[in-house]
């Protein structure tokens, strides 16, 4: 069919207002009446109907004829595509089908993969809770060994203990419980508690009477026993510090008021009030009593200086094999120097000289007649020092020797 001619194009459409017809709020009733409203004649009005109509009518028929070219001319097309869309269905359900297998595959092998790993790491936690354990056993018999070696070092009664080896026991326990996490164990506990502790008290008690004894009594052989069982203990350092602040702390209780004026003036009444000479010759005035109290003060000086001067000795006699200072063989003393700072009868001196300034500068300070007293007898106060204290000062009798001082000799 040819349908060329009766195609409608946008000239046919823009000459009959077919925007109006296709319009959607067109009315053709009212469109109707306004056509046979107008003022042309009846004859031009049917013919303006029968023109309009007959345009609609071949634009229907164009319409309908193109509708059936593109019908027929995509007929081929669409059967491709309908076909084509087939095709993807089938495509899609296999790709689905080995998309399922896949899964069931990486299951398959998740689960060959997994229940493998989850063995061994089952066992690999069975393996660790056992070293574990056989740590915590190994341990616990070591520590039971130390004890009974313990036990026999400190016997309970019938034997001599060996403290300087139970000292070293002692250590060895600590160690062993530090490192090795026995707390909860009660066997371990129930050792600490009743025999490990105890001893160790012992041991260090025993370790303190020995060197304090052996110092008031200027016995170097208990000093340098008490001196080697706290250093097996580890805790030589921190034992003489203690020793040097108690003697420190004695001395400063006796020479703090001792020539206060004040005091120094009821000491004046007090002995005079127990004179009994008729003539007087047994009263005494404050410069007697200032000088025995210096002397008394002198002499409480010497005596525990001459303590931590045995003291000092026995620490610099007694080695260990230590590295102190990249030195392979250290003194004890050089031990204790390293942690107090310096030797340990220059940090006493250093200490006591301060108190015993001190007191003197108050004194003066407060009253004229002592600083009198002292500044008139200058001669006098330094053979009171020297003289008594040359034991301590003097260093061919093992002196007074700083740190500071072996440093600037060597430099």
């Amino acid at each position: 069919m040819a349908v060329g001619s009766d195609i409608v194009t946008p000239e046919l459409v823009g000459k009959h207002q077919f925007d109006e017809l296709l319009d959607p709020s067109f009315d053709a009733t009212h469109y109707a009446h306004e056509l046979v409203r107008s003022r042309d004649t009846m004859e031009l009005k049917a013919d303006k109907i029968s023109s309009i109509m007959t345009d609609l009518s071949a634009t229907s028929s164009s319409l309908d004829a193109r509708m059936r070219a593109t019908v027929l001319g995509t007929h081929e097309q669409i059967l491709e595509q309908v076909l084509g869309v087939a095709s993807v269905d089938v495509t899609l359900e296999q790709v689905e089908d080995q998309v399922r297998e896949i899964k069931q595959y990486m299951h398959a092998l998740r689960t060959k993969i997994r229940v493998p790993y989850e063995q061994a790491l089952e066992y690999t936690r069975q393996a660790r809770n056992l070293q574990l354990a056989t740590r915590h056993v190994r341990a616990t018999s070591k520590f039971m060994q130390l004890v009974r070696r313990l036990a026999v070092q400190i016997p309970e009664s019938g034997g001599r203990p060996d403290y300087a080896l139970a000292a070293l026991t002692l250590v060895d326990i600590e160690r062993l419980v530090d490192t090795s996490d026995l707390c909860g164990i009660d066997v371990v506990d129930r050792a600490l508690a009743t025999e490990v502790t105890p001893r160790r008290q012992q041991t260090a008690n025993e370790a303190n009477e020995m060197l304090v004894g052996g110092m008031r009594r200027q016995h170097q052989s208990d000093v340098g026993s008490g001196l080697q069982i706290l250093f097996n203990l580890g805790i030589i350092s921190n034992a003489v510090d203690t020793r040097i602040q108690a003697s420190i702390a004695a001395l400063h209780t006796i020479i703090t008021g001792r020539i206060d004026p004040r005091a120094l003036h009821i000491g004046v009444r007090e002995h005079n009030a127990r004179a009994t000479a008729i003539d007087g010759r047994d009263m005494v005035g404050i410069d007697t009593i200032l000088w025995t109290r210096l002397e008394d003060m002198i002499d409480a000086v010497l005596a525990s200086g001459l303590e931590v001067r045995v003291l000092e000795r026995v620490l610099q006699r007694k080695r260990d094999v230590l590295r102190v200072d990249a030195r392979v063989d250290a003194s004890y003393l050089d031990v204790v120097a390293s942690k107090l700072g310096d030797r340990v009868l220059a940090l006493w001196w250093t200490k006591v000289v301060d108190t015993i300034a001190r007191e003197i500068h108050a004194s003066c300070d407060e009253s004229s007649v002592v600083r009198q007293i002292l500044t008139n007898n200058y001669p006098r106060l330094v053979q009171l020092f020297l003289p008594r204290l040359e034991p301590l000062l003097a260093a061919r009798l093992g002196g007074v020797t700083s740190v500071r001082d072996l440093q600037s000799s060597v430099a």
